[in-house]
């Protein structure tokens, strides 16, 4: 784990509300969640509200609910087959499970949103809000129009330094077993008058972590790569990457 570096994953606060309120109800919006994992592949490994789990009951709730099954149907499936739903979004998801990136895609895709799995999806609002910027900053420096509004992750830093502050409490997403070694992982965490404490969480359900590694492998060749300036093993890192089999097939 990083023992140097500590910081919210926005996702997982971000995506905490989906099984607490929407797949259970507005009765469970105060449930307890356990989530662990790496950057973009964390996972809803516990779900509680008043003592009781309702980890086994996620994929039903969801199955059922009108909106919910309609916007995520790769998360949704994965759930189905691993046991443990994903904080990652629909499509970035599939991205590092390529059999979603196969054959008909489109049974796994939600094309209301630029985050729903359609290809290029991520490149194009990158690319939108980067000519917005480009146009939008000579008005700013003029005053001609006000600076667009900074919004953090749901009170992620906020609640951080709130329960510094008050030396009380625990935040949740913030070290794992059966991970490589000296990585950064994204487990649990206590907050309170002696500083952020990581919780042991033990050994992730193997297929999770399965995944995981599959994805460490891949960074640990590209930080390498770019370390030693070896420009093979960047090629080697990209012929890892569990996409690149689905590009080469086009």
């Amino acid at each position: 784990m990083c023992r140097r570096y500590v910081g919210p994953r926005w996702c997982v606060l971000w995506t905490t509300y989906n099984p607490r309120a929407a797949g259970f109800g507005e009765r469970y919006q105060r449930a307890c969640s356990e989530c662990a994992g790496i950057n973009h592949q964390t996972w809803f490994i516990k779900l509680a509200h008043q003592g009781r789990d309702l980890t086994a009951g996620l994929l039903e709730a969801y199955e059922k609910h009108p909106v919910i099954s309609k916007q995520e149907p790769c998360r949704i499936d994965v759930l189905r087959r691993f046991g443990y739903y994903s904080t990652e979004s629909n499509g970035h998801l599939s991205e590092y499970l390529p059999w979603y990136r196969k054959g008909d895609q489109e049974r796994w895709i939600n094309n209301e949103v630029w985050s729903g799995g359609r290809t290029a999806g991520y490149l194009d609002a990158c690319t939108k809000r980067k000519d917005e910027y480009k146009n939008m900053y000579p008005k700013w420096l003029i005053g001609e129009t006000e600076f667009i509004p900074l919004v953090s992750a749901p009170k992620s830093m906020v609640l951080i330094f709130w329960k510094l502050w008050k030396r009380e409490g625990r935040i949740e997403a913030i070290s794992t077993s059966n991970l490589p070694g000296g990585i950064t992982v994204e487990v649990p965490c206590y907050v309170d008058k002696t500083g952020i404490h990581a919780v042991h969480v033990g050994n992730l359900p193997i297929q999770c972590a399965a995944t995981c590694r599959t994805s460490i492998s891949v960074q640990k060749m590209a930080v390498e790569a770019a370390l030693k300036g070896d420009k093979e093993l960047v090629k080697l890192a990209v012929l890892h990457d569990p996409t690149a089999e689905t590009i080469a097939r086009r």
